[in-house]
């Protein structure tokens, strides 16, 4: 996380995608709604639609832009990856939602000048009226509660 800490700097927009009714491809979006106006971020909850916050997350003018989201990396089952642009652009992922990732940092790098990031999730499963597993309900407890304590919300006006 320390990877991540040291790359998250100005003004901060977070957006989380995910599809609730999938699986652990929820987990991007209901990260989101844990920690919205919990932290000293902006916090997007755009569910399986990232495309409708497009206008949202540029008005905000962010320094750096966070997209989590679950992705299939080929990683154990939880495992995080924070990667960058040029990540993104350059490795084939199994993404959910359409637009691909891709696209949306390719509209976004077109209309601010943001430092863009992914912090990525190894799902175990997205089937459809899935649950999420116990591994990701875990990891997800474990990141509200650092980004929580990291960003209090009393620090939004030093961003």
């Amino acid at each position: 996380m320390e990877k991540l800490e040291a790359r998250l700097k100005g003004r901060i927009a977070l957006l989380g995608i995910g599809n609730e009714l999938r699986g652990d491809d929820a987990f991007g979006t209901v990260f989101a709604k844990r920690l919205r106006d919990k932290i000293a971020f902006k916090v997007f909850e755009a569910g399986s639609s990232p495309e409708n916050f497009l206008g949202k997350v540029i008005n905000e003018k962010p320094d750096t832009l966070l997209i989590v989201d679950a992705v299939d990396f080929g990683g154990e089952i939880a495992d995080i990856k924070i990667l960058g642009l040029k990540d993104i652009k350059t490795k084939n992922f199994f993404l959910t939602h359409n637009p691909s990732l891709s696209l949306l940092y390719d509209f976004f790098k077109r209309s601010i000048r943001a430092k863009f990031y992914l912090l990525a999730i190894q799902p175990k499963s997205i089937a459809l009226g899935g649950e999420m597993c116990p591994q990701i309900e875990s990891r997800l407890e474990e990141l509200t509660d650092w980004f929580k304590e990291r960003y209090p919300i009393c620090q939004k006006e030093k961003n």
